[in-house]
């Protein structure tokens, strides 16, 4: 039977996954469809949906983990609700609202669950709340592009990318990325910290 730190570890590594795994199948998707999301999402949603799921595991067993040190097992919660929302709405650009406010509220979810973690000044964790932190403003900049900016009149041809698109480029395809790594560096941490 696994220990709960062991589960804690198996826990941020699945859920870091999910979040390796947005920007690279979404790389992929844009350079192998030219960005024709709407007509080939069928293609390639089998498996972000794998990930969704797999990451979801990771935050259940999360929690599970944290309640059995007697810790702040709810700071999963929110991370597990956003995987499930992405699992059953899709986390691709050409999705609907509530996988892509989701996606924009990843960030935001993992700061919450690395504040249930001891955050002594200088460790990894502690690093990565500044680092969610900063994450999660341009995931309010991407936000405000999605849902909340005016839209521009049809007349109107923009040639180069807008503060919004470059935000949002740079939250999923560098941010995400960054927050993936950051909980595999966790797991392994943790791991390495309770071998014998």
């Amino acid at each position: 039977m696994r220990t709960a730190p062991e589960k804690t570890s198996i826990a941020l590594a699945l859920t870091a996954a999910y979040f390796l795994a947005v920007p690279v199948t979404g790389a992929y998707a844009r350079f192998v469809y030219n960005g024709q999301f709407d007509h080939r999402v069928a293609e390639v949603s089998p498996a972000l949906l794998l990930f969704c799921i797999l990451s979801l595991a990771g935050a259940v067993l999360f929690a599970a983990a944290v309640r059995e040190e007697g810790g702040r097992w709810w700071a999963a919660v929110p991370l597990a609700v956003l995987l499930l929302a992405l699992a059953v709405f899709g986390p691709l650009p050409g999705s609907s609202g509530p996988g892509q406010l989701a996606t924009v509220l990843l960030a935001p979810g993992v700061l919450i669950l690395l504040g249930a973690l001891s955050l002594e000044r200088g460790s990894t964790a502690w690093f990565g709340v500044i680092e969610a932190g900063v994450i999660s403003l341009f995931g309010l900049v991407r936000a405000y592009g999605l849902f909340l900016a005016p839209a521009l009149p049809e007349t109107v041809r923009v040639h180069s990318p807008s503060l919004y698109e470059f935000a949002g480029a740079a939250y999923v395809y560098a941010g995400l990325g960054l927050l993936g790594i950051l909980l595999l560096v966790l797991a392994w941490q943790r791991s390495a910290a309770h071998r014998p």
